[in-house]
C-alpha cells in the first residue's frame, strides 16, 4: 500500500517538478502563476494537467493550439513515480530515513530534467543536492550498521557514526574527482563540471564504494544510449549527451542493489566482508 501511495505521489511530483525545471531556466518563480501551454499560453484545466492520463486523453497535442506536446513530460512522471516507489520499498517505515532520501530524489529528479532538455544544473537544486545526500548518505549508512549488527552499546554508535561519515565523504570525494580528471584537463569538452558536481552529491548519497558502482553504470548506460543514438542517426558524432540523467540512473540502482551486488562480487573474489 505504501508503494502505491508512494507512485501516485511520485507521478504528481513528477508532472509538478517539470515545471518547477521549466520555469527555473526561464528565470521565473515556480510558486506564482498557474501551468499554461507553452506555445498558445492558455491556462490548463485540472483534467488537463493529471499525470499521463491528461497526455493520453490530449493524444499528446494541446485542445487548442493542437501543439505537440513534449513527450517527456509522461515519461519523466513515470520516473519520478519509479524513483518514488524504489526508495519507499527500500526504507519505509524509517521516516526518519524514507523522507530525506525522498528529499534528495525530489532535488535530482529536477537536476535530471534541467540536464536532459538544456544541458545545465539549477544551482539551488544542486546545492540541495548536495546538503541533503549528505544527510540522507549517513543516514543510510546507520541504517544498514543497525540492520546488520546485533550491538547496542553506545560505543558501536559512536564507531559506526565515524565510519558513517568517512563513508559519506569518501563517496563523495571520489566520486568527484575522477570526474573532475576528465572535466579539468579537458576544460569541459570530455565532462562538464556541474556533472563533477553532481557526482560528488550522489557519492555523497550512496557512500564508498558504491560510489564506484554508480560511476560504472552511468558510463556503461550512457555509453550504450550513445551509440544508439549515433547508429540510428539521432546525433551527430559531436553530439553532446546529456550525463546527468545516467549519473542519477546509476545512483538509484545502487542505492536499491549495490549493497547485494558488492557482497556477490566481493564473495566471487573470495574477500570477506
Amino acid at each position: 500500500m505504501a508503494q502505491v501511495i508512494a507512485a501516485v505521489i511520485g507521478l504528481m511530483m513528477g508532472s509538478f517538478l517539470t515545471v518547477v525545471a521549466e520555469r527555473l531556466h526561464a528565470n521565473r518563480s515556480f510558486m506564482l502563476g498557474r501551468s499554461q501551454c507553452n506555445h498558445c499560453r492558455k491556462q490548463l484545466t485540472w483534467w488537463e494537467l493529471m499525470p499521463v492520463i491528461g497526455y493520453l486523453v490530449l493524444r499528446g497535442r494541446c485542445r487548442r493550439c493542437h501543439s505537440t506536446i513534449p513527450w517527456q513530460y509522461p515519461v519523466f512522471e513515470l520516473v519520478a513515480a519509479a524513483s518514488y516507489t524504489a526508495v519507499t520499498w527500500l526504507f519505509f517505515p524509517q521516516w526518519s530515513i524514507l523522507i530525506p532520501n525522498l528529499l534528495v530524489v525530489t532535488f535530482l529528479l529536477v537536476l535530471c530534467y534541467s540536464d536532459w532538455l538544456y544541458q545545465e544544473f539549477p544551482a539551488v537544486a544542486l546545492y540541495g543536492a548536495l546538503l541533503v545526500s549528505a544527510v540522507a548518505g549517513y543516514l543510510n549508512y546507520q541504517h544498514e550498521q543497525v540492520v546488520v549488527s546485533a550491538s547496542d552499546s553506545w560505543l558501536w554508535w559512536l564507531s559506526s557514526s565515524r565510519q558513517a561519515w568517512q563513508s559519506v565523504v569518501l563517496g563523495g570525494g571520489v566520486a568527484a574527482g575522477l570526474l573532475a580528471m576528465l572535466a579539468v584537463p579537458s576544460r569541459e569538452r570530455w565532462m562538464a563540471y556541474g556533472d563533477v558536481w553532481l557526482a560528488g552529491a550522489l557519492g555523497l548519497w550512496v557512500g564508498y564504494p558504491l560510489s564506484l558502482f554508480a560511476l560504472a553504470t552511468a558510463f556503461y548506460t550512457g555509453a550504450v544510449v550513445g551509440v544508439i543514438q549515433l547508429v540510428t542517426r539521432r546525433a551527430q558524432s559531436d553530439h553532446r549527451l546529456a550525463f546527468g540523467p545516467f549519473l542519477i540512473l546509476g545512483a538509484i540502482v545502487v542505492l536499491v542493489w549495490g549493497s547485494n551486488l558488492f557482497s556477490a562480487i566481493m564473495n566471487l573474489w573470495g574477500v570477506a566482508i
